[in-house]
């Protein structure tokens, strides 16, 4: 879905009340997961500002996703100064609603992987027919810091 070798991005802004609407790429090695210079060279990074700010962004594709007790999970490398929420949107054509499905604490510098199970959210027959995007979030009200957020390695998979 997004590694960002090809240095383009494939979310875009998304969410309403935004103050930080995109994600850039970074290809600083410090900030780069795994960064080797020939298979891992970019990542994902948002950087907020001081203060009140809320960031969001959402995939560009809609996914079809697999239902009848399907495995499917959100598999990403993050690396976090401030709390990230990852989740969906069903979407239903005329209201799109978020529906976060877990909150990530900040990494203290480390990068992280995580695994989001999708299969009951899918899954909910409010849902039934819809296809998705899979977004990230964060909110933040600092005075003297910058939060920056960093992903890599997006992806979907199901079995």
């Amino acid at each position: 879905m997004e590694d960002f070798e090809d240095q383009t991005i494939s979310m875009e802004k998304s969410g309403s009340a935004t103050t930080i609407d995109s994600m850039k790429i970074t290809g600083i090695s410090s900030q780069v997961f795994d960064y080797d210079g020939a298979a891992n060279k970019y990542s994902g990074i948002v950087t907020m500002d001081t203060g009140f700010q809320i960031f969001e962004n959402s995939t560009i594709q809609l996914f079809d996703l697999p239902r009848r007790g399907t495995e499917i999970y959100l598999e990403f490398n993050y690396k976090a100064s401030a709390e990230v929420i990852a989740g969906i949107y069903p979407i239903t054509g005329t209201i799109v609603t978020g529906v976060p499905i877990v909150n990530f604490f900040p990494t203290n510098g480390v990068w992280k992987k995580a695994y989001v199970s999708l299969k009951e959210d899918v899954n909910n027959p409010e849902y039934l027919g819809f296809d998705f995007r899979v977004f990230f979030s964060s909110r933040t009200n600092t005075d003297n810091v910058k939060p920056q957020l960093f992903f890599d390695n997006i992806k979907l998979v199901h079995f």
